[in-house]
């Protein structure tokens, strides 16, 4: 087995230790305090730590995106193209690919999963943006992650024959048999309307965050800290969920 080890020093004295086993990929997180002294870890499962943890991901997901519009703008910055690239170069190709990714961690933070328990609501943006919110959502749905009935991308079956007057008395002809494709890749006014959404999205993730770390401080200090340090002596890591919560207080 071998442990791979990364120390990140933080704020006030602490000390991140992240020991990554490179054969499972499993990951252990454990903290320092003041360089040297292995601190007690209290992992907190109860339901405002497993939503805090949920909008967390959402922001995490957020932030990417907004790095991918920024990478598109870089290697395929804002033109006079028509929304359809029937033959893009290879630079439109990579953007078409960091677009799909940044709609797709867009509309995920409105989508309801099972692991993170929360979701941001169409109704929580401005009515402005409501509109907007709906398109991308068709977009996601429709073009991106299935292949529904969409303005976005269409193939065209095509034979051209050549003119008549052209052809012998016989009429034979080689026609040219064509398929074309024609899908939106990044989207100049879109992009920059998906930019708006994702940056007003976050404002309602960060105030959530903030109330539930603010609450979660709350039930934090009203443990009973002796009852704590004798739970994690030897370097046990104890998890608080909603049902044992009550037997750590004060």
């Amino acid at each position: 087995m071998v442990t791979e080890k990364i120390l990140k020093q933080l704020d006030d004295g602490w000390t991140r230790q992240t020991f990554i086993n490179t054969d499972t990929s499993t990951v252990r997180v454990t903290y320092l305090y003041k360089g040297k002294h292995p601190a007690s870890v209290i992992h907190f499962h109860t339901k405002k730590a497993r939503h805090l943890a949920g909008y967390q991901l959402i922001d995490k997901d957020l932030r990417d995106a907004l790095l991918w519009i920024d990478h598109i703008n870089e290697i395929a910055p804002p033109s006079e193209s028509k929304k359809f690239y029937t033959e893009p170069d290879s630079a439109n190709r990579i953007a078409k690919g960091l677009f799909k990714a940044a709609v797709i961690n867009y509309i995920k933070a409105y989508d309801l999963g099972d692991g993170r328990f929360v979701s941001l609501n169409k109704a929580q943006l401005p009515v402005k943006l409501q509109a907007a919110h709906t398109l991308f959502y068709d977009l996601r749905n429709n073009y991106i992650a299935h292949g529904g009935l969409s303005e976005f991308e269409k193939c065209e079956v095509t034979f051209a024959i050549p003119p008549r007057h052209k052809l012998k008395s016989n009429l034979r002809f080689s026609p040219r048999f064509e398929s074309n494709i024609r899908q939106a890749t990044q989207i100049d006014w879109e992009k920059n309307e998906l930019q708006t959404l994702i940056s007003a999205s976050r404002v309602i993730i960060e105030m959530k965050i903030k109330k539930l770390q603010i609450d979660l401080s709350k039930e934090f200090e009203v443990l009973n800290y002796d009852k704590i340090y004798k739970a994690t002596k030897s370097g046990i890591i104890l998890t608080i969920t909603d049902r044992n919560y009550k037997s750590y207080l004060r």
